[in-house]
C-alpha cells in the first residue's frame, strides 16, 4: 500500500506538474505557462500595464526584483502579438490569432489533465482548496 502523503505534498507536486506540462505544450511556439498567462491577463484586462500584469500574476509568482511578467512582455512585444498604447498593452491581431490557437492546445492540454474526475469532484476539490487558502490568510483579491 502507498504512503499518505500530506495535502502540501500533493499541491507541489501537481504544480510541478502542471508546470512542465504546460511549457512542454507551449514550447513549440517558443513559449512557458507564464507567457501564456500574461498573454491571457491582457486579453481578460487589456489596456493593463506593467503593474496590473505583476498584479494578476503575482499569486503565481514568488517575490522578485523584476515585476512578474515584465519579461514576458517584452517577447510578446517583439513578436507583435501585444502593443502598448497609451492606456497599457492589448493584443494585436497577430496576437488574438495565436492567442485562439493557443487556447485550443491549452485546453486540450486540461482535459487530458483532468481525465478521470467528475466535474462535482473538480468543484469540491477547487472550493477545499479555496477555504484552505482561506485559513491560510489568503482573501480574495480586489476586483
Amino acid at each position: 500500500m502507498a504512503q499518505e502523503r500530506p495535502i502540501g505534498y500533493w499541491i507541489r507536486l501537481v504544480d510541478r506538474l502542471l508546470e512542465s506540462g504546460l511549457d512542454a505544450e507551449l514550447t513549440r511556439d517558443g513559449l512557458t505557462r507564464r507567457h501564456w498567462q500574461v498573454l491571457t491577463v491582457v486579453q481578460e484586462l487589456g489596456p493593463v500595464d506593467e503593474a496590473g500584469v505583476a498584479r494578476a500574476l503575482a499569486p503565481f509568482e514568488p517575490s522578485t526584483d523584476e515585476p512578474v511578467g515584465t519579461a514576458e512582455l517584452a517577447l510578446l512585444s517583439s513578436r507583435r502579438w501585444v502593443t502598448r498604447g497609451p492606456d497599457g498593452y492589448v493584443l494585436s491581431a497577430d496576437g488574438t490569432e495565436h492567442c485562439e490557437a493557443l487556447a485550443e492546445r491549452v485546453d486540450g492540454f486540461r482535459e487530458r489533465s483532468t481525465q478521470g474526475v467528475a466535474a462535482d469532484e473538480h468543484a469540491t476539490t477547487i472550493s477545499v482548496l479555496q477555504r484552505i487558502a482561506a485559513n491560510l490568510g489568503w482573501t480574495t483579491p480586489e476586483a
